[in-house]
């Protein structure tokens, strides 16, 4: 069992921390990020998050939140360990993607070219069953890959796209608000959420059988 479970997990590392299938896409951790406030919970958005376009409301912004909530109403902000209200999930700062009360969605979105050999994107969120991916206005369907303490790795196959130029964006609606980071693509292919479930299955079968064998 310990042996099905090292193989698993290496899988896992090896699939997710691929960056040669990454393309022309840049700062998809959000490490890049410049603060110039430009008002009191504000900052421009361009330098927080070089290479991403913000939209609320489906409008385009200039100005994003640092450290920072609306109320009720649909905004896009940037969190480093510093915020009261959303820990990074990784590295220093993350994103957060608040559809408000008010209004809705709120989007980052990205043009950019997929590598040729990309066969899977994946990425990290703590809310993500409230979040929608889409590449060149296509949705992706996303399956949970592995869930951990306080973020989930949710990941899409995007074989099909390989090679293309398209926008990637990240969006949710009204009402909903996720957290996100770490942003990959890897050249691995991502087995189908059934054959997650076989596998963990199998693992408990043999792990039972085990178990009855020692006693007997």
């Amino acid at each position: 069992m310990r042996i099905l479970i090292s193989i698993f997990i290496l899988f896992l590392l090896k699939t997710f921390s691929n960056a040669n299938a990454q393309g022309t896409f840049k700062n998809l951790g959000f490490e890049e990020a410049t603060f110039v406030s430009v008002g009191q919970f504000t900052v421009r958005s361009d330098l927080a998050m070089p290479g991403w376009t913000l939209f609320v409301n489906n409008s385009s912004q200039t100005t994003m939140y640092f450290d920072a909530f609306t109320l009720d109403s649909a905004a896009v902000s940037i969190h480093d360990s510093s915020s009261l209200f959303a820990t990074p999930i990784q590295g220093q700062y993350s994103i957060v993607l608040q559809g408000g009360n008010v209004g809705g969605p709120a989007a980052i979105a990205q043009v950019g070219t997929i590598a040729a050999n990309a066969q899977t994107l994946a990425f990290k969120s703590s809310l993500t069953a409230e979040l929608d991916v889409y590449f060149d206005g296509q949705h992706l369907s996303l399956f949970n890959a592995s869930t951990h303490p306080n973020y989930n790795i949710w990941a899409a196959d995007i074989s099909s796209f390989a090679g293309e130029t398209g926008e990637l964006r990240f969006s949710t609606s009204q009402f909903k608000t996720s957290l996100i980071d770490d942003i990959t693509f890897s050249t691995l292919a991502v087995p189908e959420p059934s054959i997650f479930s076989i596998f963990v299955t199998g693992g408990l079968i043999f792990s039972a059988a085990s178990r009855a064998i020692k006693r007997r």
